[in-house]
Formats: structure tokens, sequence, C-alpha cells
């Protein structure tokens, strides 16, 4: 069954299925119009040909007593990114039921694309969707910390253009050689090594050999290490996002652990930092995409 099967059953009832991809990652959840219900974790290798997929599908169609619900998702990477600048709420809505069993509806949104500097979003859109509807005519820049984390410019609720680093993995993965938690850094350290690389962004390599040196050699403890390699990757980050964020209106959007150290950076700097949560962001996208959908079969 495609979208444009008997449209006007699957959009009756005020229940559907939210869904966020991040690669493989899959969560989804069992919603009653705006309000979230039963929410659900899946590893998808094959993404939405993956038979798990009908399978949380069956399931979170129990949980709602129905016995097909489309799935509104995002982060798929299934339809073709939109060109920036362009309004995320505004996007063309994608039906994909070729290689879906048929009583899986699958509705994706498509994510944004930039040729200058070269840069892709898939899912983040959906954050940002959802941040602008909740409040209104907001004009700035919004920081999305993830694996990928974007800076977007927003101006009469168009994402006129965005940028893109790797500054999370970098983290993780230089923690992960130095046998460090990447959540657990000390707050001095991280915010002095951001101000230190801030001014030399060129030694963002050499203050990572630096920390994993220090605290093999007993000079500083796992938690100031850890905080030093955020510090040095951050500061890089900010000094090559410095026009973003200097002198604008900002808010960060995130997961509590990922966001965390963006806002001692930024907080270090002192900017005002409005802070809000992503899972709230991509369900306020979504929902929005989803009544979107309604209004167009009203």
């Amino acid at each position: 069954m495609t979208m444009a099967a008997d449209r006007s059953s699957l959009f009756q009832s005020d229940n559907w299925i939210a869904a966020e991809a991040q690669g493989t990652e899959w969560t989804f959840w069992a919603m009653s119009g705006d309000t979230p219900g039963a929410r659900r974790k899946a590893h998808l290798p094959q993404g939405s040909n993956d038979p798990g997929l009908s399978e949380i599908h069956a399931a979170l169609c129990g949980e709602l007593t129905a016995s097909q619900l489309p799935i509104v998702a995002c982060g798929t990477g299934l339809a073709a990114p939109q060109a920036v600048p362009t309004r995320p709420d505004q996007m063309p809505l994608a039906p994909q039921g070729s290689a879906l069993p048929p009583e899986t509806v699958l509705i994706t949104l498509p994510g944004l694309a930039q040729k200058a500097p070269p840069a892709i979003m898939q899912g983040a859109e959906t954050c940002i969707a959802g941040f602008l509807a909740l409040n209104p005519s907001w004009d700035g820049v919004l920081c999305l910390p993830g694996k990928t984390t974007h800076w977007a410019l927003i101006s009469a609720d168009e994402v006129v253009s965005f940028q893109s680093f790797l500054t999370v993995e970098l983290a993780e993965s230089a923690c992960a050689m130095a046998g460090l938690q990447v959540q657990d850094w000390a707050a001095s350290e991280l915010t002095g090594t951001v101000a230190d690389t801030m001014s030399k962004p060129e030694l963002m390599a050499a203050r990572l050999a630096e920390a994993k040196a220090a605290m093999h050699g007993g000079s500083c403890t796992p938690e100031e290490a850890t905080g030093r390699i955020w510090g040095a990757v951050l500061g890089a980050e900010l000094a090559a996002a410095r026009p973003y964020w200097l002198g604008q209106n900002l808010a960060l959007i995130g997961e509590k652990e990922t966001a965390r150290p963006y806002a001692a950076a930024l907080e270090m700097q002192g900017l005002p930092v409005t802070i809000a949560d992503a899972e709230r962001m991509t369900l306020a996208g979504l929902t929005r995409a989803w009544r979107s959908l309604r209004k167009e079969d009203d």
C-alpha cells in the first residue's frame, strides 16, 4: 500500500508512529496526536528495507490498538535533500512504498543540502522545524551537537545556511584511544583549553596529544584529560564557527550528554544560550509534518 491508497483511512485516526533514523539506529514513538507514548529503539542494518521495521510497526500498532498506522520519519536519507535557503516546515514529504510490505506505510522527510561549503543535514532539519514551531518568529543561530554538529543560520523561518563539524566524533575517538570516558570531564580543564585552542586552532592536534601524555605521565586525572580533549576540539570548532555565533541570538539543541560540553564552552564565551531538548524538538517537527499530511487529507 502506498500513501495514495486509501489516504482517508490512514489519517482519520489521531494515532500514528513517529520515527528518527541515525544511521542504522532508529527510534520510534507511538503517538496519539502530539503526545508520545511507547518508545522503542531498533538496529536496522538494512534501513527501511530491514524486516525489523515491519516488526516494530506491528508492535506499535498493537500499542495503539490499530491494525495499520503511518510512520512519519526523519533522518532516513530516502528523500532527496532540499537546497538551502528553505523553510524546513514546508519541504515536500516523500512516501516510500516499493520495497515495503503492504501493511507498512512510511513517509519520509527530506534533509538539507548546501553547495558551498558542501554540507548535508539528515534529521537535524526536523529538530529545527520543531524548534521553530515552538518558538514562532525566532531568528538567530541554532547549534545542533551530534555525530555531525550543525550550526544553522535562521531568518524568517528559513535555514539560510549551515556549517557542519565532526567534533563529537573526534572527541569520542580521542577519548577511546586514550582509554577515557568521553562523558566524564573536568569543566575547568575544558574551558581553559577552549580559550587556548581558540587563539591557536592550528595546535588542536597537538593539544590532544598533550592531554593523552599528561594523563599517562600522571600529571592530570582522567577527567582532566578528557576535559582537555573536549576543550581542544571545541576550541577549534568555535574558532571556525565564529561568524555563526558572534553577536547572534543563539540556541543549543541536543541530547544532554552531547550538549553539556558545548554549553560549557559557549558560556565561557559569555554567550547567553537557550538550551532545548533534541527529542522534544524532533517530535515537534515530526508532529508538524504529520499534521500537514492530515490537513492535505481534509
